[in-house]
């Protein structure tokens, strides 16, 4: 997109532009890419986040908002489990499965 467009959200006619930068994971990056890969360009940015940009026909931007979000909160949840592994394993020197608590009955 051209550089005068702010970041966000804004309205064309018809469509809604998107220009964002945001921290995604593999995983979850390949999911919006699928998902929205006839509307919105994903490629790398600065410090490890991707761009997004590209537009949006106005009744799916409440969707692409909603996938967006729940890719964000799932990277930050698979950045949290790595940090988690990372401390159990070099400050307790231990290199096993971490049980889940949670739900005993699953591994």
């Amino acid at each position: 997109m051209n550089k005068i467009h702010k970041f966000g959200y804004d309205m064309l006619g018809k469509y809604i532009t998107v220009k964002l930068n945001v921290c995604l994971t593999q995983q979850n990056l390949e999911v919006l890419e699928c998902t929205y890969k006839e509307w919105l360009s994903f490629y790398p940015g600065y410090k490890n986040r991707t761009r997004i940009e590209g537009v949006l026909p106005l009744g799916s931007q409440s969707q692409f908002h909603t996938d967006l979000q729940l890719a964000i909160v799932r990277t930050k949840i698979d950045k949290l489990r790595e940090t988690e592994k990372s401390i159990v394993s070099d400050y307790m020197d231990i290199d096993r499965f971490i049980p889940n608590f949670d739900n005993p009955f699953i591994g």
